[in-house]
């Protein structure tokens, strides 16, 4: 006997029908519970994760393999049926019932991928907005004030650099004579640039916060003998 509907229609409605009944069953409503059910009440080898694939596939509208022609048999004596082909003969006749439970299950899977597309979106939205407010909003960047970094929105400024915590903190333009501080435990503790005839000292080592590419070098008995003027020579001191 023919059947005017597909072989792949009657393997759908097959495994719909054999997950509602293992729902009633086992009184279960999750895949893993539902595999292993199965697992136990169909003694040919069908192992767990085999049905898991069936329901991924059948219920939630993911990849579909086609059974074997034993495992079809073996599902449709589960439900009550002589063999897969039995089962075809008779589901034809009820059919106007069988595509309703179909398009009920279709319905299902077109919803949880409109959910989980919806989702996807939020989380993407979500990650733009984190990165938009600590790239953009938060003080993540910094600029040259005077003698020192100010802590601000990034904006693209000229002079704006990155934040970094440690410069931030430590890095102050100062003025210094003979009898400032200069090295703490044999090691620097001024920097300085000379640029166009002048010098400038600095508290960190780095890049100079204005003129772009130069670095600082730490400051030498050398420098100190030839740049640095006495103390009373300067109004105001920052050591």
């Amino acid at each position: 006997m023919g059947h005017p509907r597909s072989k792949e229609y009657f393997v759908e409605l097959l495994m719909i029908l054999v997950f509602e009944k293992a729902k009633k069953d086992s009184n279960e409503t999750l895949k893993q519970k539902l595999a292993e059910h199965l697992g136990a009440r169909i003694k040919d080898p069908i192992d767990d994760r085999t049905f898991i694939r069936y329901y991924n596939g059948y219920i939630l509208g993911g990849r579909k393999r086609m059974p074997q022609k034993f495992t079809l048999k073996v599902l449709s004596r589960y439900l009550g049926f002589e063999d897969f082909e039995d089962f075809m003969q008779q589901k034809e006749v009820s059919v106007e019932k069988d595509i309703m439970l179909l398009e009920r299950v279709k319905l299902r899977q077109e919803m949880r991928k409109r959910t989980q597309l919806g989702i996807g979106l939020i989380v993407l939205l979500s990650i733009a907005l984190i990165f938009f407010i600590s790239k953009y909003y938060k003080k993540n960047c910094m600029l040259w004030v005077d003698d020192h970094f100010e802590k601000i929105r990034c904006s693209g400024l000229e002079l704006e650099e990155p934040l970094e915590p440690l410069r931030l903190a430590n890095f102050r333009k100062v003025e210094v004579c003979q009898d400032s501080i200069f090295f703490k435990d044999g090691e620097p503790v001024k920097f300085y640039l000379k640029h166009l005839g002048n010098i400038e000292f600095f508290t960190y080592p780095g890049e100079h916060p204005i003129y772009n590419g130069k670095h600082l070098d730490p400051v030498t008995p050398t420098i100190i003998r030839s740049w640095v003027p006495p103390c009373n020579s300067l109004q105001n001191e920052n050591p």
